[in-house]
């Protein structure tokens, strides 16, 4: 935390070697994390002035995903219960495996289990469709 302080205040020092080091004119420090910001101390909140919730995938992540995966990807991982929400690498992980191995039922389980039989209704649905 004594890296991300002031400018005038920053500092580190080694334990080992007893040199002490100080950010360069410039330094900036980008943090990301998963959870929410009240789970982050008052002191490291107080040192990241600028925060900002990115709740929805970019839309080139979600361009990325085969079709029939696109609009059920982007609704789970908007999703604002963390209980019900997967993250976008699920989608990936399930589309390479699914390419793969042509398992759908393995694929999901392994990948994105709380919503297999959502999975396997929307791939079925866009298979009757086309």
């Amino acid at each position: 935390m004594s890296l991300i302080d002031t400018h005038a205040s920053s500092s580190w020092q080694n334990p080992d070697t007893g040199e002490t080091i100080k950010p360069a004119m410039g330094f900036s420090v980008v943090a990301t994390m998963n959870g929410e910001p009240e789970d982050l101390g008052r002191a490291i909140q107080d040192r990241l002035v600028v925060q900002l919730e990115i709740d929805e995938p970019h839309p080139d992540a979600i361009a990325a995903l085969p079709e029939y995966l696109r609009d059920l990807a982007f609704s789970v991982v908007s999703r604002s219960s963390a209980d019900d929400r997967y993250s976008l690498r699920n989608f990936v992980e399930f589309a390479l495996l699914y390419g793969k191995t042509n398992d759908l039922r393995r694929s999901v389980d392994i990948c994105l289990p709380r919503i297999a039989e959502q999975i396997i209704d929307s791939i079925s649905l866009a298979k009757v469709e086309s």
